[in-house]
């Protein structure tokens, strides 16, 4: 067999895939204990923020969703911060403040980060949580995840955030809609190693106290959930993610937006990462420092280098059978009088074959699992949208990284 310089670049990257595939499916075999959670004797006093920029299209029906929130009124304090929006954001918000619970906080534009500290800072509840303003809550979420703080280092609970499918989606939007379902699924697997990454802003739940005490919300940060998240674990604090709250955010409907939101998470993610450097491969942090937070950076090189020499290994025989017909200046017949079959026109080896399936085999199997344990029929959408996310999700993916790791080497960075 002869090596190639593709086959050393793929057989690295297949290692790790296949060996992180199986690690975690370990881990989900060995801690399938039932959530613990408390009864709450009593209920405490919470905190929710919206931030808010340019959202006159969608913080309606959020705030709707906050006052269907079964949790008494009296123990309730919502601040809206209306981030320097350009639309009708604020007159948006206004017909809310009868409700004595509600506060509009108007301010200027300084980004997310800030917006939340604001909040903060204004905050009375021992809870502080976060609601985006394109996200809606479902009524029983809050008293979910208040139950899961059953120990003093806990310092933020997850909700299940599932895409809104109460209107028709798209192609694109289907396939995040899947996604979303496996990464709830692998940061409840991750928590049980303390390994989870980011509490995203979409009701994420905190211990006030604990955000005060690292020094509240990055503002210079494009993903100011992501930094939170790895400051509370440098400060040994755990991350919870529950299976029982649910919140619902929006899909982005096209490849532009798409694109550019994952962008900045997958930037966030990186550049974050170097942040905490120090924390990368310290045993002082766990498996969190040895394992997860080297996997931010190089899940990125990961995807890239795996798409790309998979399809080097596709499209290479159609590139030289290309050039052949230039030799003959496209004359098709002459061409044709003189190709012969060749059994290597998809140019996949053996163990790239038998890898890949493998590959495959636990995609399905983490698909099956996360539709399971979020309550999710694996076919809520028809085969032909889940084999399109087994097969080609990926490969946006891997476009998404290498659009990342272009920007980072021309220095750009985008805000919220």
């Amino acid at each position: 067999m002869t090596i190639t310089l593709i086959n050393v670049l793929q057989f690295p990257v297949y290692f790790v895939s296949l060996y992180f595939s199986v690690f975690w499916l370990l881990v989900y075999l060995e801690d399938r204990q039932v959530d613990k959670q408390k009864r709450l004797r009593t209920l405490p006093t919470v905190t929710i923020a919206v931030p808010a920029y340019n959202e006159e299209n969608t913080i309606a029906k959020t705030l709707d969703s906050i006052l269907n929130i079964d949790y008494p009124k009296k123990n309730l304090q919502v601040l809206v911060i209306n981030d320097g929006s350009q639309d009708r954001t604020q007159e948006r918000v206004k017909p809310y403040l009868k409700h004595k619970h509600i506060t509009l906080i108007n301010q200027e534009n300084k980004g997310k980060g800030a917006a939340m500290n604001e909040a903060l800072r204004n905050a009375t509840g021992e809870y502080f949580v976060c609601l985006d303003a394109d996200s809606e809550v479902h009524p029983k979420t809050l008293k979910q995840l208040l139950r899961h703080f059953t120990e003093d280092d806990i310092a933020a609970v997850i909700p299940v955030m599932k895409i809104k499918n109460d209107v028709k989606l798209n192609l694109l939007q289907k396939l995040q809609w899947y996604e979303y379902l496996v990464n709830v699924w692998f940061k409840k697997v991750m928590g049980a190693l303390d390994c989870v990454h980011v509490a995203p802003g979409p009701f994420s739940t905190y211990r006030k106290d604990k955000v005060i005490a690292v020094g509240g919300f990055a503002e210079d940060n494009i993903t100011e959930d992501l930094e939170m998240t790895l400051r509370l674990q440098r400060h040994n604090y755990r991350i919870v993610q529950s299976m029982k709250g649910e919140v619902y955010t929006g899909a982005m409907p096209t490849l532009k937006t798409y694109l550019k939101q994952r962008n900045r998470w997958f930037k966030g993610g990186v550049i974050n990462a170097y942040k905490y450097n120090d924390m990368m491969f310290n045993p002082r942090w766990g498996d969190f420092g040895v394992m997860q937070l080297p996997i931010l950076v190089i899940s990125g090189i990961i995807s890239v280098t795996l798409i790309g020499t998979l399809l080097w290994d596709l499209f290479s025989p159609i590139i030289k059978h290309t050039l052949q017909m230039g030799l003959v200046s496209f004359d098709f017949m002459t061409f044709i009088r003189t190709w012969t079959f060749d059994t290597k026109l998809i140019d996949l080896s053996a163990a790239s074959v038998i890898l890949l399936g493998l590959m495959l085999l636990f995609s399905v199997a983490f698909l099956r699992l996360s539709t399971h344990y979020t309550n999710e029929k694996l076919f809520t959408y028809n085969p032909f949208i889940v084999c399109t996310y087994l097969f080609f999700y990926f490969f946006l993916l891997a476009l998404t990284w290498a659009v990342v790791i272009k920007d980072l080497a021309l220095g750009r960075v985008q805000r919220w």
